[in-house]
């Protein structure tokens, strides 16, 4: 999901493409009614952890400026635990897949896969109120594999970090250029010290031969063993837009199942459920596809599709005037989709970003259009967007029953809100955008 997402009946199909190609997951999978998932999915959990990933320890301290403090909130700065995140390593022992669209550049020397990061300033937890609501953000783990050797290795070059045109980062992550596996531990402990409560893992299914596809799953893996580790911390799963091919019943069948099999299931205790069932959704499905039912999942189309199922989760919006343009064109700074005020669905759920801005992959073999809001900071789109969710929590108790930020890492799109240094303003500290988000929990959590 990406954070200008586009609707599919008005955008245009090279942007479609643009976006299917950034992501470097539709030629990994292709399926279709006569392609069945399990063809292409190994059944079962497969391998233990200890055979695919050997735990180094390795330490390294960064220097950091101090986060500003929001003003919005008076909330007392708590001491929260710096965290060391073990490094990983996973090793794929099949042959290599075919050449992706996307491939990796010359490797740099590789930055440290484990960084102590300065603490936020830890949200106020309320446990007063009836009505609790779950605040999730959404975690991309398609960050620093080497697609040449099948390994999680991080560095410049290496998957989604400046690898092709439409994978160019301008933000510097806190911990360097990472591998995501290595990095999962620190991000949900960051998550939680600010008072996220659920990580929204962007999914796909594997493929039958090493593939980026195939170590975000087993990447994902990871995130539902170390939630564990975290009392009171949900996981769910959001299967991002990997077919352009209508999906049938029979294949959403076989999603549900393999989801549930290796995921769901193991991990009961760390899934995030929604009126009571676990949460499973679906970004934009190939043209607008309603998932099949099943009794045992609360199933949920999300993205900016017009024909979704009802009802439709939309992501963020925001006034005109947060915009600078949209597209390269100065006179109509945004698409009709976004240029609103944030969204509440009829079941309560809502989705804020701090920012958008994918104007670095407007180049050539990248994206053919951009949008931008709120780039530096400077109109504070993201504490107008927080504003309006613990407003309208205040005057309609119990309308909001989940918060969905946009996103926890999406560098590309620079929404992102873990610890970073923002090229576009170098006066605020890498736990800028963290701290105004414990401040704002806090504050939502009083409201409730």
């Amino acid at each position: 999901m990406v954070a200008i997402l586009r609707r599919s009946d008005d955008r245009p199909a090279s942007k479609r493409a643009s976006r299917m190609i950034r992501r470097n997951r539709s030629m990994t999978i292709l399926l279709s009614s006569t392609v069945a998932l399990t063809a292409l999915l190994p059944s079962g959990p497969g391998p233990s952890e200890s055979t695919k990933r050997a735990v180094v320890a390795t330490t390294t301290t960064m220097s950091q400026k101090a986060a500003p403090t929001p003003t919005t909130s008076s909330v007392p700065k708590a001491s929260v635990p710096t965290t060391t995140a073990p490094a990983r390593t996973t090793t794929i022992p099949i042959p290599l897949l075919a050449p992706h669209l996307i491939t990796p550049t010359t490797q740099t020397t590789l930055p440290p896969t484990s960084t102590t990061i300065a603490p936020v300033q830890s949200h106020v937890k309320i446990t007063s109120g009836p009505d609790p609501v779950d605040v999730c953000a959404v975690l991309f783990l398609w960050y620093g594999y080497n697609q040449t050797t099948n390994t999680w290795t991080g560095g410049n070059g290496t998957s989604h970090w400046n690898n092709a045109p439409v994978g160019i980062v301008k933000d510097t992550p806190a911990a360097g250029y990472y591998a995501s596996i290595n990095q999962i531990p620190t991000q949900l402990t960051q998550m939680a010290s600010a008072g996220i409560n659920c990580a929204e893992v962007d999914w796909l299914p594997p493929t039958p031969t090493p593939s980026l596809n195939t170590a975000i799953n087993d990447a994902t893996k990871v995130v539902f063993q170390d939630a564990q580790n975290i009392p009171g911390f949900k996981v769910s799963l959001m299967v991002d837009a990997y077919n352009t091919a209508p999906i049938t019943a029979g294949v959403y069948n076989q999603i549900y199942q393999y989801v549930n099999t290796n995921f769901y299931a193991p991990y009961a205790s760390e899934v995030l459920k929604f009126q009571g069932e676990p949460l499973l959704t679906f970004f934009n499905t190939p043209n607008s596809a309603i998932p099949a039912s099943n009794p045992n999942l609360t199933l949920r189309v999300i993205g900016n599709n017009d024909n979704q199922i009802s009802p439709g989760w939309w992501f963020w919006g925001a006034p005109s005037s947060f915009f600078s343009s949209y597209g390269g064109s100065v006179t109509s700074p945004c698409r009709s989709g976004y240029c609103n005020e944030p969204s509440i669905s009829p079941d309560g759920f809502i989705s804020i970003t701090p920012r958008y801005d994918d104007q670095a992959m407007n180049v050539p073999g990248g994206r053919n259009g951009y949008m931008v809001a709120d780039p530096n900071y400077s109109k504070n789109l993201y504490q107008y967007e927080w504003n309006y969710v613990i407003n309208q929590q205040k005057t309609r108790p119990g309308s909001v029953k989940m918060v969905l930020i946009y996103s926890w890492n999406e560098y590309h799109e620079q929404s992102e809100i873990e610890p970073h240094t923002t090229a576009s303003n170098s006066g605020v500290g890498q736990n800028y955008l963290l701290n105004i988000t414990a401040s704002n929990i806090t504050n939502l959590e009083r409201s409730n």
